[in-house]
């Protein structure tokens, strides 16, 4: 009892859960503050698109390569799979800190 997915050997189920969860957070956590307002404030509120290439091609570059990441593994979350998942994620913070404007 109490043993996490991932250590009861469902690493497929573990990250399912984290990618709903970040979606949910995603439509919830930006989409209703956003909508509310636009009710209260009787306007849309504009998010800034300038770099909407730069952050689509984050995106599309992070789903390939952790869906050939997977495909390699034979779809198994296991050591060496997050070992690449953490580097992978190293590699953006790098970046993120990298390409802040201060």
């Amino acid at each position: 009892r109490g043993r996490s997915a991932a250590k009861e050997g469902s690493g497929d189920m573990a990250v399912a859960n984290a990618i709903g969860s970040n979606v949910f957070d995603i439509l919830i956590g930006l989409g209703l503050p956003w909508f509310l307002y636009g009710v209260i404030k009787g306007k849309p509120f504009i998010v800034a698109t300038d770099d909407l290439l730069v952050y689509l091609g984050q995106l599309v570059g992070t789903v390939v390569l952790v869906t050939l990441g997977f495909i390699s593994s034979g779809w198994y979350l296991g050591k060496v799979m997050g070992m690449f998942l953490a580097c992978l994620y190293g590699v953006y913070c790098v970046y993120a800190i990298a390409s802040e404007e201060i």
